[in-house]
């Protein structure tokens, strides 16, 4: 017979039992149903409509005891006594509607609970008669023997009112406990049948286990053993079960699985062969670490780096190779256990002949399907040669600048040394000129000894080519003293201390074109000012950058064509750009590379100036981190671009 056979036979016995009980079961809740029916329909809407006549009763009473109350104080007491007297309606109304049920259920049962009814509702008009009498008598002030004639006939109904309530209340409670009674022996009738079909069902039901049990249970036996020896990895193992049941076949297909499980184990062997080729072929030292600080395993390059056999490396702790950055520090103790990688942080491994490794440490974590962190993927890249670049570059950077520093110290030096010379020439040739003017009038006698011929060629020479002569050397003293301290200025640039604030740029710049107000006039110039941003800057530093360019562009408008000024700016992730836009003469290509070089100009030279504006520009705008370059055509316009960090840093 089929194991599902047996344990569908076995549950038909025992579903076919279990209907038994239930029928059984439902029968007897039938019965206290009914009782509970006859309960429900009668005994219980009955005591609670008596229970609300009681109530009524106790509310006529007390509110007319309330008003007769009020009535006596002399305060202003209506509210209080209208709020009693609706009090009272209300109480006729609980009245009215339990009456109703009361007579309609108990009135209907019997004849002394009729006569019970009809005195009642008799009682309560003459309770409600008195009530209102009595407190007709308390509102015209009589306080005499006819209020008391009143209020005690108001008692007397009172009580009268009361002595029939209880009476039923009474009788019904003596029938619901006599209901009771059959409620609970039908209970007990119940529970005791339904106790004895359950034993029977329960017997009846472990002869079956026992049956159904003995049938499968050898087998199973022996299925469970070759799966525990499967389990502890004899993949050779069998099972040799042989019934044609359900646990035959799953002999069977355990079989297959033991056979399909052997051939996987043998392909992850492969896998397992071909990925340590891998991780033994990685450039980058790995190591993999345990919860605890193990380490667990490591591949070929962690051995180089480190100088450490695989042997000596694994159950150590991962202590012994990396050096905490804070001692005391846990190791790891900063990974987040959700599988994070934290990537490229500088930490230095230690090799077993105690050279200290820096390494590019990059860590992430092994966590189950159960997301329960199994341990740590270390993966270290030795930078040893990268941070010698970077502290060759730390040492060319502190090269250069010192070299900057000098060559500035040298230009302030130069620009004060070269001036002294230049104050002597100009001061002699001042002090030459004055001579010749002081001399030709004592010339001119000895002039009548000489030939025409010489005459002239002397007056020629003192009058013409000396005084010529002396105002071309003035003109380039005042050069050269005007280059000089545009050089001693670009020095000044160099070592000025900035103060970095928040500058509004939109009104540095409006304020720069209203100085230049007259000139846009002149020269024609509309000017579009887009919103510019705030910065954090040197703001003397913007004033010189913006002043600069604006006036840059103003020379060199053309001549006889409406002017056109754009400045805008745009944002960026990291740096903020700036743009003065004009339709001016524009640049040739050939000339580009001199706009920003020192006593350079491009193209026709007609206008004023050293050729130090844009330099300082230059030099002003490296200062806070920035860039600057130009774009231009000749004929259409230049555009001059630069940059600043975002947030803009000195």
């Amino acid at each position: 017979m089929r194991l599902r056979n047996q344990i569908i036979l076995g549950y038909f016995v025992i579903a076919l039992l279990t209907a038994v009980v239930g029928l059984v079961g439902i029968a007897m809740l039938n019965l206290v149903d009914r009782e509970i029916g006859t309960i429900s329909k009668k005994t219980m809407p009955v005591m609670e409509a008596i229970d609300h006549l009681r109530y009524s009763g106790m509310r006529i009473d007390s509110s007319t005891n309330e008003i007769c109350i009020l009535l006596d104080e002399e305060e202003d007491t209506a509210a209080e006594v209208a709020k009693e007297k609706a009090l009272i309606r209300a109480a006729l109304e609980v009245f009215t509607r339990n009456f109703a049920v009361y007579e309609r259920i108990a009135g209907n049962h019997n004849a002394e609970e009729a006569e019970t009814a009809r005195l009642i509702q008799a009682n309560h008009r003459q309770l409600l008669k008195t009530s209102a009498k009595l407190i007709a008598l308390k509102e015209h002030g009589n306080h005499g023997r006819q209020f008391a004639v009143a209020k005690h006939a108001f008692e007397a109904a009172e009580q009268a009112y009361f002595t029939p309530i209880e009476e039923a209340h009474k009788l019904e409670t003596a029938e619901f406990e006599e209901q009771k009674e059959d409620l609970e022996r039908a209970r007990i009738y119940a529970l005791k049948a339904i106790m004895v079909l359950s034993m029977v069902t329960f017997a009846l039901a472990l002869l079956c286990g026992y049956y159904i049990s003995r049938s499968i249970s050898k087998p199973l036996m022996v299925l469970t053993e070759s799966a525990e020896a499967i389990g502890k990895g004899d993949l050779e193992r069998r099972i040799t079960v042989t019934s044609r049941d359900e646990v035959g076949e799953l002999a069977a297909t355990f079989n297959r699985m033991a056979a399909e499980l052997k051939d996987s184990h043998d392909q992850m062997s492969v896998a397992q062969t071909y990925l340590n080729n891998i991780i033994n072929s990685m450039a980058d030292a790995l190591l993999v670490v345990a919860p605890d600080g193990a380490i667990k395993s490591v591949n070929r390059a962690a051995c180089t780096l480190l100088g450490y056999g695989e042997a000596e490396l694994v159950g150590q702790p991962f202590a012994l190779v990396l050096v905490e950055a804070e001692p005391g520090k846990e190791l790891l103790a900063d990974f987040t256990q959700d599988g994070a990688v934290k990537n490229d942080r500088e930490r230095v491994y230690r090799a077993k002949d105690g050279r200290r490794i820096p390494v590019a440490f990059s860590v992430s974590g092994l966590v189950d399907a159960g997301g329960l962190l199994q341990g740590y993927v270390c993966l270290a890249q030795d930078i040893t040669e990268r941070k010698q670049a970077e502290e060759k570059l730390q040492r060319y950077a502190a090269e250069l600048k010192q070299s900057n520093e000098e060559v500035l110290s040298f230009a302030s030096i130069v620009s004060h040394d070269l001036r002294a010379p230049l104050v002597s020439i100009k001061g002699f040739s001042a002090e030459l000129g004055v001579a010749l003017k002081e001399a030709g009038p004592l010339l001119d006698p000895c002039f009548t000894h000489l030939a025409e011929a010489d005459r002239r060629k002397l007056e020629t020479i003192l009058k013409n080519d000396v005084q010529e002569a002396l105002e071309f050397i003035g003109a380039s003293v005042n050069r050269m003293d005007g280059l000089i301290t545009a050089i001693l200025n670009l020095s000044r640039l160099g070592r000025k201390q900035l103060t970095p604030e928040v500058v509004p740029m939109k009104g540095l710049v409006q304020n720069i074109l209203d100085s230049l107000a007259h000139q846009l006039e002149a020269k024609w110039v509309s000017v579009s000012l887009a919103e510019l941003p705030e910065i954090t800057a040197d703001k003397v530093a913007m004033e010189q950058i913006m002043g600069n360019l604006l006036d840059n562009a103003l020379k060199y408008m053309t001549p006889g064509r409406a002017g056109e000024l754009s400045i805008f700016a745009e944002r960026g992730r990291d740096e903020i750009t700036f743009h003065v836009r004009d339709n001016g003469r524009g640049i040739a290509d050939e000339d580009m590379h001199k706009v920003f070089e020192l006593f350079r100009r491009a193209g026709q030279q007609d206008t004023t100036g050293e050729g130090m504006g844009l330099a300082y520009v230059k030099t002003l705008v490296r200062r806070h981190g920035g860039r600057i370059w130009c774009e231009s055509a000749p004929g259409v316009g230049s555009t001059f671009s630069f940059t600043l960090p975002v947030p803009c840093s000195m």
